[in-house]
């Protein structure tokens, strides 16, 4: 006779996600990580988030971030309410790449910002369509959240190096990236088309 064991991993975090005056923030992302595994959700209108499928009993860390606040990590306990978090007036990174020579079919990158010690990051995608010179944060673009750049929520007053990769464009590294409490700087990065070899 044979057993079969079935585990379901049926603990959550929920929460709110509010303004520094206790106004919902919509939209914004809630990524979880832990042991085995975790989770992602964005923030409905009224700022709450519900993340399941979580294991019971474990510590998992709870990044939440939006563009134009300042992100917020820490750790939480599965199936737990964690109320409210506060995000703060933060800065935004938006970068995007333009290219020398259009590609022929969709090309995915991604960027990822960071302090000197890599306590402070970001990161994004970087989409090149067939035709386009101008990079996209990859959303289609009919979706009101289209943008030649892809914002990022970043710590104001931190100094960041900005690593963009696209595949056959290479890796470009732009270092001393400063921004300002509710200010957004952008990036613009040059960049060619490597020889067949």
């Amino acid at each position: 006779s044979s057993t079969l064991t079935v585990s379901v991993n049926t603990a959550f975090v929920r929460g709110t996600v509010t303004d520094a005056v206790f106004s919902p923030v919509a939209d914004a992302n809630v990524q979880i990580n832990g042991p085995g595994g975790g989770g992602f959700a964005r923030t409905a209108n009224d700022g709450s988030f519900f993340v399941g499928g979580l294991t019971a009993g474990q510590t998992y860390n709870l990044d939440v971030s939006r563009p134009g606040f300042a992100p917020q990590s820490f750790a939480v306990a599965a199936s737990s309410d964690v109320g409210n978090v506060v995000l703060g007036p933060g800065a935004t990174l938006r970068v995007k790449a333009t290219v020398d020579t259009a590609p022929p079919f969709d090309l995915y990158g991604n960027i990822f910002v960071h302090d000197a010690s890599y306590s402070s990051v970001a990161g994004g995608p970087l989409h090149l369509a067939p035709g386009n010179t101008v990079s996209d944060n990859g959303l289609p673009a009919a979706d009101p959240n289209f943008s030649n750049f892809t914002s990022m929520a970043v710590k104001p007053g931190v100094v960041y190096t900005v690593e963009i990769n696209l595949p056959q464009y290479g890796h470009f590294t732009i270092p001393g990236q400063s921004t300002g409490p509710g200010q957004t700087v952008d990036v613009v990065q040059a960049m060619f088309r490597k020889a067949n070899v």
